[in-house]
């Protein structure tokens, strides 16, 4: 009877414990929620505010070769590293909003893709966020042969394909060449303001496109086609920042977010944000300081 009442008391306060274990589990959690929640409010509001500043600039030429754009140096030795990453190489799997034909040919590519590469890898080149053009410098090899097949007849299908390595390779290395600086001034006609002496990695892809379709003697139809599917302005971005404290492992954030290009006003001459975040969350495994990417 004693030993019985013992180990009752014994699961009794091993119970206790563990409850009170639990209790503040819980209560560091949610308090870690809370610290991670205003961290990251305050991360998106200084992105945010960094692209709005950024005015016209295009946020490739701003951007160090580790895909770094800023430094935010806090009280006390704390320091965030921001930087972006072009994330717009994925096809759209995501098919609302879009019109009959553009869901035809996403459509299409989708299952192209599966076909090429089978459903389990083709599931890491889709994308559920974004616009549907895919960016032609970051896409991989399977999704533009996709895409092209999805569109084009098949004995135009694989001569594009060549030219589309080729202009992947022409834009990699045209975006990491230094360029002029811009200056702003008349371009045409009475008035017109603009930059001079400066072709933007956009620019340049819409001219080698356009250019091989030429050459390979794409008809029209199609052309427009491939225009939609592919496009020179890519703005679905991968973000992350980096968190660093004195005697404090770093901290990783990651998200997505749609990257306007410029700071156009909005209706009611309201300034519009430049980024909007699609996604953005902790990172929990171990942090590797100076990795951009």
């Amino acid at each position: 009877m004693v030993i019985a009442l013992g180990m009752i008391l014994t699961l009794l306060v091993v119970a206790l414990l563990e409850r009170i274990s639990a209790q503040t589990l819980l209560q560091r959690k949610a308090q870690q929620r809370y610290v991670d929640h205003h961290a990251e409010k305050g991360m998106q509001e200084a992105i945010g505010a960094w692209l709005t500043g950024a005015g016209n600039a295009n946020i490739e030429e701003v951007l160090d070769e580790q895909g770094r754009a800023f430094t935010l140096r806090v009280a006390q030795g704390q320091q965030v590293t921001v930087g972006f990453a072009e994330s717009q190489g994925q096809l759209l799997a995501e098919f609302v909003g879009l019109n009959q034909d553009e869901l035809l040919d996403a459509a299409a590519a989708v299952d192209e893709l599966e076909r090429l590469v089978g459903k389990q890898r083709a599931m890491g080149m889709l994308r559920r966020e974004g616009p549907l053009g895919v960016s032609l410098r970051s896409a991989d090899r399977a999704v533009i042969e996709a895409v092209l097949k999805a569109v084009l007849p098949a004995d135009k299908a694989g001569p594009m394909l060549g030219e589309c390595l080729t202009i992947q390779e022409q834009l990699r290395t045209f975006a990491s060449t230094p360029r002029p600086a811009a200056t702003s001034g008349p371009t045409s006609g009475a008035g017109a303001t603009g930059q001079q002496g400066r072709q933007t990695v956009g620019q340049e892809a819409r001219r080698l496109l356009d250019d091989a379709m030429a050459r390979v003697g794409v008809a029209p139809g199609d052309r427009e086609r491939l225009q939609r599917m592919f496009t020179s302005a890519p703005v679905l971005y991968k973000v992350w920042a980096v968190a660093e404290s004195r005697g404090q492992p770093p901290v990783r954030y990651e998200g997505l977010a749609m990257v306007r290009q410029g700071s156009r006003p909005a209706m009611g001459g309201q300034v519009q944000r430049a980024g909007a975040f699609i996604s953005w969350t902790r990172v929990e495994e171990p942090v590797v300081v100076g990795s951009a990417r």
